[in-house]
């Protein structure tokens, strides 16, 4: 201890260290704390009420101020001037799980860490690093602790979107759910670039997932010669890809006369072909177009409900829109196409 008695101004721990000593000094007339190393009056922490200079002439600030070296370690975590270090046990190479750093590194025991807060799984081949950075997830991989990582996908996310990837040429991405039903779900629409997302089944078939779906919500009458879009069936198309569809409507005359067709347009086909069928309680029919997009007509009664159905696989020689209109062979003479008809693609 130091101080005049009866008054006891400081205190030293261990009792009776000099200056020069490792030690603690509790300082009454400072109202503070501060931590010296061996063989050095250099302050190493401090703990003050009020900012203030210590009996060496070092400044110190208010509140809790670790100086530049010092280390607090625990069982099983390290802070020190570098970050902070959290282990899964005893801190050893290959058992680091949490870092929260300036930059990166690599700590005293061969882990090399990332910059920024990040978290350390080891899965027996490989580890994994999860990566906190501005707006953005960052996923790394390496074979041992000691490095190195390699990105291999991230999330990220602004104010107007979530985005998932993987670099260039890297790991696929793949979306798993023990539960029997996942739903992937948005405003607009999911953009399946090259490659394809794909699903493998239990029988180890892979499924491209690029498919889009279109229904009429409601009756539409067919009551012009030129061309007309039913509701929103089209779809853009590309060159390099090869897609299938499948449209399902019926149609219903106002009258017995002229002719109903219904047909498919799109970009010149590079290779396949699709194919035409309709049945009412008039008979049935169909064609099939190779190389090229089908179109199929019916005459008119009125009244008759007809089933239109066209099937189709094919890739195209430009970009372009598949879709699906209508047209009547007379202004006068009309038709409407029923609600719940459907127009399925598939992208592959």
């Amino acid at each position: 201890m130091q101080g005049p008695a009866p008054l006891l101004n400081v205190m030293t721990i261990p009792p009776g260290a000099l200056p020069g000593n490792q030690r603690i000094v509790i300082d009454g007339v400072r109202g503070a704390i501060f931590e010296y190393p061996s063989g050095s009056n250099t302050l190493v922490s401090s703990w003050a009420a009020s900012a203030g200079t210590d009996p060496f002439g070092n400044a110190y600030p208010a509140g809790f101020n670790i100086g530049s070296g010092a280390v607090f370690a625990g069982t099983d975590f390290v802070i020190n001037s570098n970050g902070a270090f959290f282990y899964s046990g005893t801190p050893a190479a290959g058992n680091l799980v949490v870092s929260i750093t300036q930059s990166g590194g690599t700590d005293p025991f061969g882990n090399v860490y990332l910059v920024n807060v990040t978290t350390y799984t080891n899965l027996g081949a490989f580890y994994i690093a999860s990566n906190m950075q501005t707006g953005a997830v960052i996923f790394f991989t390496s074979v041992t602790e000691a490095g190195p990582w390699s990105q291999v996908g991230q999330f990220g996310a602004s104010n107007t979107s979530l985005d998932m990837s993987s670099p260039s040429g890297g790991t696929a991405i793949n979306i798993h759910s023990d539960n029997s039903l996942m739903e992937i779900t948005c405003s607009t629409q999911i953009d399946f670039q090259t490659p394809l997302l794909t699903y493998t089944a239990p029988d180890s078939n892979v499924f491209a997932m690029g498919h889009k779906f279109f229904f009429l919500g409601s009756d539409q009458t067919i009551n012009a010669v030129a061309d007309t879009l039913l509701d929103s069936f089209q779809v853009n198309v590309v060159t390099g890809r090869f897609y299938t569809f499948h449209v399902l409507v019926a149609i219903v005359p106002n009258q017995t006369a002229g002719t109903a067709t219904v047909d498919i347009h799109g970009p010149a086909v590079a290779s396949g072909g699709s194919g035409f069928s309709f049945r009412n309680s008039g008979g049935t029919g169909e064609n099939w177009t190779a190389g090229g997009l089908a179109s199929g007509g019916v005459a008119m009664t009125n009244g008759q409900v007809t089933w239109m159905e066209f099937w189709g696989g094919m890739s195209f020689s430009a970009n372009g829109t598949l879709s699906i209109q209508a047209n009547t062979s007379a202004a006068v003479d009309t038709f409407a196409v029923k609600a719940g008809g459907g127009f399925q693609v598939w992208a592959m």
